[in-house]
C-alpha cells in the first residue's frame, strides 16, 4: 500500500510537470506579421529541466522550429539581438541561433555586432515571458555549476 501511494504520487508529479503550463511559451513579434516564440517542454517528471525550441512564424503563415541547447536546470534564459534588418540572434548559455526573418531561416552561429533587444526569462513564481532591454538590463549568460 505504501508504495503504491508512492508511485501514484510520482505519477502525479510527472502529469503536473508535463502537462500545464501550455509548456512555457514566451513570444517577441520581430515585424509586422512575423513572430519568434520560446517554447519550453518539461524532459523530466519533478526537476526543472526542459527541451528549448524556438520557433519562427513567418508573415506568409511559415512556420520554422528549431531545437536549443537543453536546460539541464536553471539555463532557459535566453537573450535576443539584432545583427541587421532582417537578423537576430538567439543566445543562450550554451548555443548562439542565427534567425534571418527574410529568408525564414533558423541556423546555428552568431553575428558581429549585436544590439540587445531583450531576454526570453521566468523563474520560480515568475512566469516564462520575453523581457524588454527597458524591463531587464542585458544578462550575461555565463554557466556556473553549483
Amino acid at each position: 500500500m505504501r508504495y503504491r501511494a508512492i508511485t501514484l504520487s510520482i505519477i502525479a508529479a510527472w502529469l503536473v510537470g508535463c502537462g500545464g503550463d501550455d509548456n512555457l511559451v514566451a513570444s517577441y513579434s520581430i515585424g509586422k506579421d512575423v513572430a519568434l516564440r520560446l517554447e519550453l517542454k518539461p524532459i523530466h517528471p519533478f526537476l526543472a529541466e526542459y527541451e528549448r525550441i524556438a520557433v519562427l512564424q513567418g508573415a506568409d503563415g511559415s512556420t520554422v522550429r528549431q531545437k536549443l541547447a537543453l536546460d539541464t536546470g536553471g539555463y532557459s534564459a535566453t537573450n535576443l539581438y539584432q545583427c541587421g534588418p532582417a537578423r537576430f540572434m538567439l543566445k543562450g548559455y550554451f548555443d548562439n541561433w542565427l534567425i534571418d526573418t527574410a529568408a525564414g531561416t533558423v541556423r546555428s552561429g552568431a553575428c558581429d555586432s549585436p544590439v540587445y533587444i531583450g531576454i526570453f526569462e521566468g523563474k520560480g513564481r515568475e512566469p516564462w515571458r520575453f523581457h524588454s532591454s527597458q524591463q531587464r538590463p542585458e544578462k550575461a549568460l555565463i554557466p556556473s555549476g553549483g
